[in-house]
């Protein structure tokens, strides 16, 4: 990266949106384009670290993992094969009850990232500061309540519907990021906690918006 390539686009719940319109268009052809776009850092699988060597691009995809979106991938596909446009088909195709994915950054917009010598990326008053999450759950689902937990506190609690559900949740907080899914009976069917905590500034490294990608 250099100065002209420091920059931020907000996603959020940008995913969950081109699977409902992906579904609902139909198209003739599909194609995932950015896989292993280490650079962009919204890529798919793994990186290819050959093809950023010589780059500080690692320091920003580090620890940075984001194999979870590939959660969503299998019921989406056969889906979109079958030309089902109903997203409630959208279940778990591991047999579970309930999977998905959750996603933040771990660096709050208002850091000010003074000690990185190329400052705060362009764009990044665009970015929220808020905890991506959705959800494939099966025909049980209303008997099921999703717990969003940020910092010390829960953040928002859900009650889903069968198939596909996505919230993007404001007022990430300081901290450790997690969710929790009970059933009827209170017993916890699934589960998350991100590897990187939030923080409200960076005193040094580099002012990294990539995102926490967390499958469950």
């Amino acid at each position: 990266m250099d100065h002209n390539q420091n920059w931020y686009r907000r996603g959020e719940l940008n995913y969950a949106t081109r699977i409902r319109q992906v579904l609902s268009l139909a198209p003739d052809f599909l194609e995932i384009v950015t896989w292993n776009d280490a650079g962009e850092s919204h890529y798919f699988g793994k990186i290819w670290p050959d093809s950023i060597a010589g780059t500080n691009i690692q320091t920003y995809t580090d620890g940075y993992d984001h194999s979870g979106w590939q959660k969503l991938l299998p019921p989406f596909i056969k889906a979109y094969k079958a030309g089902i446009k109903d997203v409630s088909s959208l279940i778990p195709s591991d047999g579970k009850a309930v999977s998905g994915v959750f996603w933040y950054r771990p660096l709050l917009k208002s850091a000010s990232c003074i000690n990185d010598f190329m400052g705060k990326p362009r764009g990044w008053m665009n970015a929220e500061d808020s905890f991506n999450l959705v959800v494939l759950a099966d025909s049980r689902a209303s008997e099921y309540t999703i717990n969003i937990y940020s910092g010390y506190d829960m953040l928002a609690w859900y009650r889903p519907v069968q198939g596909l559900n996505s919230w993007s949740i404001p007022g990430l907080r300081i901290g450790s990021q997690s969710i929790e899914i009970v059933d009827i009976n209170g017993r916890v069917i699934a589960s998350g906690k991100g590897t990187m905590t939030v923080i409200g500034d960076m005193s040094h490294g580099v002012c990294n918006y990539n995102y926490q990608v967390v499958g469950f």
